[in-house]
């Protein structure tokens, strides 16, 4: 069993098991390397089915794409590794070796970004939720800047018709209080209910009234037509923010950029990331 074990993590390395066996002191070496690359692909394999599975939400799909994914890493490392020839001239060496450790460092960011996310999972719903409102926010603060000139043209109507009621309601008050100060005698001639005189005032005071009904039944329907346009408007907005609004940041993107917040804001989510790609790289 543990020979089974010990050639699969060689034919893992990429070296050929009937040569090596001539080279008894490079074979725990090359074990090593087998094992690395295979837990590489494992780990790639995880972290992509999480980062998929957090955009379909599906076991099956996450799964299959993890698998896939999973053996590319692990075929791409193998030939990383297996490519790899000692030259005598340094200068040699290290040019075949720039192109495999651009993609190493490739391998080991996208193996390492997924696992980050589900890390710091919590910090990250915690992170999504703040950007949630701040979108919601903008979102509102959009469709009132959208709807302000539509509003305001209502408000101003509004305004002049409810001024110009208020305006002969005051008149009429007021010449009712003059009749009413004149029959009691509080008021005008200090002669309580002088004839001519409250006649006149009372008289005025129904014209007032007359005057303020006829306005009313002119103004009001006009002002109930105003408020509403002005409620028809608002909640039309309101439908539009509710829509707007049940939108949430699930997606890979989101997470990401939460991610990206965090670190800049929290020092140790910052830290911890960058050792955990070192660590694959």
């Amino acid at each position: 069993m543990m020979n089974r074990i010990a050639s699969f993590f060689i034919f893992c390395s990429g070296a050929v098991n009937s040569v090596l066996k001539r080279c008894p002191t490079d074979y725990n070496k090359y074990q090593g390397i087998g094992a690395t690359i295979l837990f590489t692909g494992i780990f790639s394999a995880l972290s992509a089915g999480y980062a998929l599975y957090t955009v379909v939400e599906s076991y099956i799909i996450a799964t299959v794409f993890a698998i896939l994914w999973g053996m590319m890493i692990f075929n791409l490392d193998r030939y990383i590794v297996s490519g790899m020839r000692k030259k005598s001239n340094f200068l040699k060496e290290a040019f075949m070796a720039a192109p495999r450790v651009v993609l190493a460092v490739f391998i080991g960011i996208v193996i390492a970004t997924p696992l980050e996310l589900k890390l710091f999972d919590s910090e990250i719903n915690a992170e999504i939720g703040m950007m949630q409102q701040e979108t919601y926010k903008e979102q509102d603060d959009l469709l009132k800047k959208r709807y302000e000139a539509d509003m305001k043209v209502v408000n101003d109507e509004i305004t002049l018709l409810r001024n110009k009621l208020g305006k002969v309601d005051q008149e009429r008050v007021a010449r009712l209080s003059e009749a009413l100060s004149e029959a009691d005698g509080t008021g005008g001639s200090k002669i309580r209910a002088m004839g001519a005189i409250y006649k006149a005032k009372a008289k005025a005071a129904d014209k007032a009234e007359s005057d303020y009904q006829i306005l009313f039944a002119e103004v009001n329907p006009k002002l109930n037509e105003q408020l509403t346009k002005l409620e028809a408007i608002e909640t039309q907005r309101k439908t539009e923010l509710e829509a707007l609004n049940r939108a949430a940041l699930t997606g890979f993107a989101s997470r990401l950029k939460a991610l990206h917040r965090l670190s800049e804001k929290e020092e140790a989510i910052r830290i911890a990331g960058f050792f955990i790609t070192i660590l694959f790289l």
